[in-house]
């Protein structure tokens, strides 16, 4: 058992959450331009679709099970980060908007409703979590279709992927900026796609072992290289998704420095909280636009405490008695038949 793997998990992966939620900090709060902030995003997404992956084509896990624990990850604290937020907003108006924002958050839809109707500050950041989810509804009902047929997921996913790819270049030339491009599912599920089919392929045809070691450093390097502000659109989301995708499928090979690097107890904490973080941290982002730039770096103490404080009394109790009636009543039921 190597320090990267600990009983079944890969632990570098919690670190790899943790860069993705320092590096949107550090692009919103601290270094901000260079769209900074949208690498750490798209260190999520790769991550996602490698997680993915593993668990519905590789482990197999039932669809219910999973579907669960998605649900349970993620709305809970969504939603009480949802209904404070437009609480708030009745009283500062920086912080207002209307129900149907609010209903496009909670269901899953406000990518799509912040590109036809308008874009609401506070909650700009939800239309990442509405790629996720749309891709996690796509890739569970890609393996219920698998399990039952002859159909080939890496032709599926391979299709998705160039009609995904492909999308994204189509509305670029057709005029289309960043957020009425990339923030549609049907275009940045791509970055997903991409990680998802370098896991299933590099399972069966490995990297050679003399560049395993320095695979994951180099393209986690040139991939953050191909996020920043100055490249075109269409290139970031394809070689430069594809990059950091195989960076994070390659992560647990990488040489004991980078695995430290990124499996560092603060890296690890971080990326435990990492999705609370995210979510709490915008607030504070749409506050700059009222602050002078030096006092920026300073809200990032708020946004992490308001996340942490999110972790430990949403997040966390949301999950485990979710997660907890259902296997019970998996059990019951199991138990009757």
């Amino acid at each position: 058992m190597t320090d990267s793997i600990k009983h079944g998990r890969i632990v570098v992966l919690d670190g790899w959450r943790g860069l993705a939620v320092a590096i949107v900090i550090v692009g919103h709060f601290i270094i901000p331009g260079f769209h900074i902030g949208r690498a750490g995003v798209e260190l999520f997404f790769v991550l996602s679709g490698r997680l993915m992956a593993d668990i519905l084509f590789v482990q197999k896990s039932p669809l219910g099970h999973f579907f669960v624990r998605r649900f349970s990850r993620v709305w809970p604290a969504l939603f009480v980060f949802a209904v404070v937020i437009f609480i708030i907003g009745k009283f500062i108006p920086l912080y207002n908007f209307g129900w149907r924002p609010f209903l496009s958050v909670i269901t899953f839809t406000a990518n799509y409703f912040f590109i036809l109707a308008d874009r609401v500050p506070p909650l700009g950041h939800i239309w990442s979590l509405c790629i996720e989810e749309h891709s996690y509804v796509f890739l569970g009902l890609l393996a219920f279709v698998v399990r039952r047929s002859r159909i080939s997921v890496i032709a599926v996913l391979s299709t998705a992927l160039a009609f995904t790819w492909g999308n994204g270049v189509f509305q670029t030339l057709m005029g289309g900026g960043y957020y009425d491009v990339y923030w549609r599912s049907d275009v940045r599920a791509s970055s997903i796609f991409t990680s998802a089919l370098l896991f299933l392929l590099l399972r069966d045809r490995p990297i050679p072992s003399k560049w395993r070691a320095r695979c994951s450093p180099i393209c986690l390097g040139l991939g953050l290289f191909l996020m920043l502000g100055f490249v075109p659109d269409p290139i970031s989301y394809t070689i430069g998704s594809a990059l950091l995708a195989l960076g994070v499928c390659t992560v647990e090979h990488a040489d004991q420095r980078f695995q430290a690097a990124l499996s560092h107890p603060l890296m690890l904490r971080a990326g435990l909280w990492s999705y609370s973080i995210y979510l709490w941290q915008q607030p504070f982002h749409t506050l700059r636009s009222e602050l002078p730039f030096v006092v920026w770096p300073l809200l990032s103490i708020p946004a992490v405490l308001a996340g942490v404080a999110s972790f430990y009394y949403v997040e966390q109790p949301a999950r485990r008695f979710l997660n907890t009636t259902f296997t019970r009543k998996a059990k019951a039921e199991a138990v009757s038949a």
